[in-house]
């Protein structure tokens, strides 16, 4: 049996620090390339136009706007994975179906399982009720 492709990643950070420790977790992962990496809402619309995201790293506080807004426009068979400095928006997570919910600073095998999570519900989403 083939591996399947790599997921095409869109990372969503403000904080330029956390952004560069995020592309390394996925530069380091097996199942995971780098599709794009921004600070803002409005560059996440630009890169989920071209329509080459499988997963989002998706920061909640964005300067522009909430990363609920980005949550919102990502179609069903495209999971996210919420981060944060603050457990406040954990409810809003559930509510919008994140595949997980990371507190920063997050270490690589916490990453590591929320985007695994991520993966397997896009490969096999759960049925709609």
């Amino acid at each position: 049996m083939l591996d399947p492709a790599p997921l095409r990643v869109l990372i969503v950070e403000d904080g330029p620090i956390t952004r560069a420790i995020f592309e390394r977790y996925v530069a380091k992962h097996p199942g995971l390339s780098l599709s794009a990496s921004v600070a803002t809402a409005a560059d996440a619309a630009g890169a989920l136009s071209h329509g080459d995201v499988d997963l989002v790293i998706l920061d909640v506080e964005l300067p522009d706007a909430s990363g609920f807004a980005i949550a919102r426009r990502l179609g069903p068979d495209v999971p996210f994975v919420v981060t944060t400095t603050t457990e406040d928006y954990a409810m809003d997570g559930f509510r919008y179906r994140a595949a997980d919910y990371l507190l920063k600073p997050v270490g690589y095998r916490r990453f590591s399982e929320a985007v695994d999570r991520a993966a397997r519900l896009r490969r096999s989403p759960p049925p709609r009720p």
